[in-house]
Protein backbone atom coordinates (compact mmCIF):
# COMPACT_ATOMS: atom_id res chain seq x y z
CA UNK A 1 0.00 0.00 0.00
CA UNK A 2 0.95 3.94 -0.13
CA UNK A 3 1.02 4.25 3.17
CA UNK A 4 3.24 1.10 3.89
CA UNK A 5 6.15 2.32 1.16
CA UNK A 6 6.05 6.10 2.73
CA UNK A 7 5.50 7.78 -0.36
CA UNK A 8 3.19 9.80 -2.64
CA UNK A 9 0.05 10.29 -0.08
CA UNK A 10 1.04 8.23 2.67
CA UNK A 11 0.89 11.34 5.25
CA UNK A 12 -3.25 11.36 4.35
CA UNK A 13 -3.69 7.91 5.29
CA UNK A 14 -5.18 7.47 1.75
CA UNK A 15 -7.01 11.03 2.11
CA UNK A 16 -7.27 13.33 -0.72
CA UNK A 17 -4.96 13.22 -3.67
CA UNK A 18 -5.66 16.86 -4.59
CA UNK A 19 -5.01 18.33 -1.37
CA UNK A 20 -1.63 16.28 -1.31
CA UNK A 21 -0.62 17.89 -4.60
CA UNK A 22 -1.80 21.70 -3.63
CA UNK A 23 1.00 21.35 -0.34
CA UNK A 24 3.47 19.86 -2.30
CA UNK A 25 3.26 22.49 -5.68
CA UNK A 26 1.32 25.52 -3.82
CA UNK A 27 -1.19 25.02 -6.26
CA UNK A 28 -4.16 23.24 -7.42
CA UNK A 29 -3.05 20.84 -10.55
CA UNK A 30 -6.40 19.99 -11.71
CA UNK A 31 -6.10 16.47 -14.28
CA UNK A 32 -3.02 18.59 -15.86
CA UNK A 33 -0.54 16.26 -13.79
CA UNK A 34 -0.58 13.83 -16.58
CA UNK A 35 -0.13 15.86 -19.35
CA UNK A 36 3.52 16.44 -18.55
CA UNK A 37 5.65 14.36 -20.22
CA UNK A 38 7.90 12.87 -17.45
CA UNK A 39 6.88 13.57 -13.48
CA UNK A 40 9.97 13.71 -10.87
CA UNK A 41 9.10 12.33 -7.83
CA UNK A 42 12.41 12.44 -5.20
CA UNK A 43 12.05 9.49 -2.74
CA UNK A 44 13.01 10.15 0.74
CA UNK A 45 14.04 6.75 2.18
CA UNK A 46 13.70 6.65 6.07
CA UNK A 47 14.89 9.82 6.71
CA UNK A 48 18.53 8.84 5.68
CA UNK A 49 18.37 8.34 2.15
CA UNK A 50 17.54 10.06 -1.09
CA UNK A 51 16.56 8.13 -4.89
CA UNK A 52 14.43 8.74 -7.60
CA UNK A 53 11.05 7.85 -9.10
CA UNK A 54 10.16 9.12 -12.68
CA UNK A 55 6.91 8.39 -14.30
CA UNK A 56 7.37 8.64 -17.98
CA UNK A 57 4.01 9.50 -19.65
CA UNK A 58 5.42 9.11 -22.82
CA UNK A 59 6.50 6.26 -22.87
CA UNK A 60 3.83 4.88 -20.13
CA UNK A 61 6.26 3.34 -17.42
CA UNK A 62 7.69 4.13 -14.04
CA UNK A 63 11.27 3.71 -13.50
CA UNK A 64 13.14 4.51 -10.35
CA UNK A 65 16.47 5.83 -10.12
CA UNK A 66 19.18 4.72 -6.92
CA UNK A 67 22.49 5.55 -6.34
CA UNK A 68 22.90 3.23 -4.06
CA UNK A 69 21.33 0.82 -6.58
CA UNK A 70 18.29 -0.12 -4.49
CA UNK A 71 15.04 -1.70 -6.17
CA UNK A 72 12.17 0.31 -5.49
CA UNK A 73 9.50 -1.45 -6.47
CA UNK A 74 7.49 -0.62 -3.41
CA UNK A 75 8.11 3.16 -4.30
CA UNK A 76 7.32 2.09 -8.06
CA UNK A 77 4.17 0.47 -6.76
CA UNK A 78 3.01 3.29 -4.17
CA UNK A 79 3.58 5.97 -7.21
CA UNK A 80 1.33 3.78 -10.11
CA UNK A 81 -1.64 3.34 -7.48
CA UNK A 82 -1.61 6.97 -6.47
CA UNK A 83 -1.39 7.79 -10.11
CA UNK A 84 -4.26 5.69 -10.93
CA UNK A 85 -6.56 7.07 -8.48
CA UNK A 86 -5.58 10.30 -9.14
CA UNK A 87 -6.19 9.37 -13.18
CA UNK A 88 -9.84 7.60 -11.95
CA UNK A 89 -10.55 10.68 -10.51
CA UNK A 90 -10.03 13.69 -13.44
CA UNK A 91 -11.74 10.67 -15.85
CA UNK A 92 -8.58 9.52 -17.83
CA UNK A 93 -9.44 6.51 -17.40
CA UNK A 94 -7.98 5.77 -21.58
CA UNK A 95 -4.02 6.13 -19.80
CA UNK A 96 -4.70 2.86 -17.97
CA UNK A 97 -2.00 3.90 -15.74
CA UNK A 98 -2.75 0.85 -13.44
CA UNK A 99 -1.46 -1.08 -16.47
CA UNK A 100 2.03 1.05 -17.16
CA UNK A 101 5.45 -0.88 -16.58
CA UNK A 102 7.56 -0.46 -13.49
CA UNK A 103 11.27 -0.31 -14.21
CA UNK A 104 12.92 -0.13 -10.89
CA UNK A 105 16.88 -0.02 -10.64
CA UNK A 106 18.16 2.03 -13.96
CA UNK A 107 21.26 2.63 -14.78
CA UNK A 108 22.14 6.13 -13.38
CA UNK A 109 25.03 7.89 -11.29
CA UNK A 110 26.44 5.82 -8.46
CA UNK A 111 27.81 7.62 -5.53
CA UNK A 112 30.95 6.68 -3.67
CA UNK A 113 30.31 7.24 -0.09
CA UNK A 114 27.29 7.39 1.97
CA UNK A 115 26.46 11.18 2.15
CA UNK A 116 25.90 12.91 -1.11
CA UNK A 117 22.40 10.69 -2.67
CA UNK A 118 20.86 14.07 -2.41
CA UNK A 119 22.99 15.77 -4.96
CA UNK A 120 23.06 12.51 -7.42
CA UNK A 121 19.08 12.40 -7.14
CA UNK A 122 19.32 15.75 -8.46
CA UNK A 123 21.73 15.19 -10.85
CA UNK A 124 19.95 12.15 -12.30
CA UNK A 125 16.91 14.23 -12.67
CA UNK A 126 18.59 17.07 -14.43
CA UNK A 127 20.16 14.37 -16.85
CA UNK A 128 16.86 12.69 -17.83
CA UNK A 129 15.16 16.43 -17.71
CA UNK A 130 17.55 17.82 -20.32
CA UNK A 131 17.76 14.05 -22.23
CA UNK A 132 21.65 13.76 -21.66
CA UNK A 133 23.06 9.83 -21.67
CA UNK A 134 24.34 8.83 -18.36
CA UNK A 135 28.11 8.63 -18.98
CA UNK A 136 29.27 8.27 -15.27
CA UNK A 137 31.30 5.17 -16.21
CA UNK A 138 30.18 2.04 -14.40
CA UNK A 139 31.79 2.36 -11.25
CA UNK A 140 32.54 4.91 -8.85
CA UNK A 141 36.19 4.71 -9.74
CA UNK A 142 36.06 5.06 -13.51
CA UNK A 143 33.48 8.00 -13.19
CA UNK A 144 34.65 10.81 -14.45
CA UNK A 145 32.03 12.74 -12.37
CA UNK A 146 32.62 12.52 -8.34
CA UNK A 147 30.05 14.29 -5.46
CA UNK A 148 32.15 16.74 -4.93
CA UNK A 149 32.08 17.76 -8.80
CA UNK A 150 28.48 17.13 -8.87
CA UNK A 151 27.98 19.95 -5.80
CA UNK A 152 30.31 22.36 -7.45
CA UNK A 153 28.26 22.28 -10.39
CA UNK A 154 25.52 22.24 -8.62
CA UNK A 155 26.78 25.49 -6.35
CA UNK A 156 27.86 27.49 -9.62
CA UNK A 157 24.62 26.56 -11.32
CA UNK A 158 22.79 28.26 -8.59
CA UNK A 159 25.31 31.33 -8.82
CA UNK A 160 24.90 31.75 -12.40
CA UNK A 161 20.98 30.94 -12.24
CA UNK A 162 20.89 28.17 -14.36
CA UNK A 163 21.14 24.81 -14.24
CA UNK A 164 24.95 23.57 -15.66
CA UNK A 165 26.16 19.73 -17.08
CA UNK A 166 28.89 18.59 -17.86
CA UNK A 167 29.23 16.80 -21.26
Amino acid sequence: SAAGAGVVGAEAGGGDDEDILAVWTGQQVGGALLRASKIFVPVNIGNCHWALAVVDVEHREFRYYDSLGGGGQHYLSALREFLARYARRHSLHGLGVGRWSMVPCMSGPQQGNGSDCAVFTCITAEYLARALPFDFGNTAAESRHSGLGFRMLMALGLLEGELLYRR
